[in-house]
Order: C-alpha cells, then sequence, then structure tokens
C-alpha cells in the first residue's frame, strides 16, 4: 500500500483523517452559534453585547441558518466512525454539497450586509468574508482534503482493533 501522505495523517484503521486546520476553519465559520450561546448566557450586558457583535441585528437570524450546513458537516466529520461501523459510506458525498451551500449562504449574506450598510467597513463581516473564501478555496483545491475524500468513498472491512 503506497502512502499518499505522511504517516500522521491516518487513523488506526489506515483512512486519511481530516487536518485540523480543517476542523478550526469549521469552528470559526459556526461562530455565530457560539457567540449566540455565550451572549444568552451573560444575561446582563445582552443588549450590549449582540450590538457589537451583530451591528444588524435583522440579519442574526440569517446568520445563523447559513451556519447550519456547516455545523452539519462538521457533525457528520466528527461522527464518521459511528456512521462507518453502520456500513453507511453515501455521507461522503453530502460533505461537498453541504460545505458549498454553507459557504454561499455566508457569502450572500454577507453580499447583503455590505449592500445593506452602502460598504462601510465592520471588522467582524471582513474576519468573516476571509474565513469563509478560504474554507471554500481549501475545501477545493486542498490536496489533502480530495485525498481524504476519495479514501473515505472507498468501503475498507472493518478493523479487528
Amino acid at each position: 500500500m503506497l502512502l499518499l501522505l505522511p504517516l500522521k495523517f491516518y487513523d488506526h484503521d489506515g483512512r486519511i483523517k481530516p487536518p485540523s486546520w480543517f476542523f478550526w476553519l469549521l469552528a470559526i465559520s459556526c461562530a455565530d452559534w457560539f457567540i449566540s450561546g455565550g451572549i444568552v448566557a451573560s444575561g446582563q450586558y445582552e443588549q450590549l453585547l449582540f450590538s457589537l457583535f451583530y451591528p444588524h441585528p435583522d440579519y442574526l437570524l440569517w446568520w445563523l441558518s447559513s451556519c447550519i450546513p456547516l455545523s452539519v458537516c462538521a457533525g457528520l466529520i466528527v461522527f464518521r466512525y459511528l456512521l462507518w461501523a453502520k456500513a453507511y459510506f453515501g455521507w461522503v458525498r453530502w460533505l461537498s454539497i453541504l460545505l458549498l451551500v454553507g459557504c454561499l449562504s455566508q457569502l450572500w449574506v454577507a453580499a447583503n450586509i455590505i449592500l445593506l450598510t452602502q460598504g462601510a467597513f465592520d471588522f467582524i463581516l471582513a474576519a468573516k468574508l476571509i474565513n469563509t473564501l478560504v474554507l471554500l478555496t481549501t475545501w477545493l483545491r486542498s490536496r489533502h482534503l480530495k485525498l481524504m475524500r476519495d479514501d473515505w468513498l472507498k468501503e475498507q472491512p472493518k478493523s479487528k482493533v
């Protein structure tokens, strides 16, 4: 068996693991759920924090809904061993669709906010745009992620570990 990546990128079953930077990009893309949960839990300064992180509260629901496909994608990747144990392999094809829909919906929400503010600079919006574009670009161009998707589509016998 020819190893296409260094040995540290393989798990105990011989499948290619996703890189840690990919999980960080997904977590940053889904940060709206973490931020909203933290703000609601804070209680006392809820209005102030919401106005700080979301200067356009009309689009909060749009941001949260655009994170759903990316959250499902992250969940499928994290719980892949449970899906493989039940011999489910079709979910790997959904990863690309979910990731593309999530990134495109986040770009659409960002474009609407830019049109609403007539191009006024917002640091949080700029950071979200950069992260979304980096996530989309790495998903489409990364050799590691392409090899990982191809490897995950192959059925392999269960390990004896």
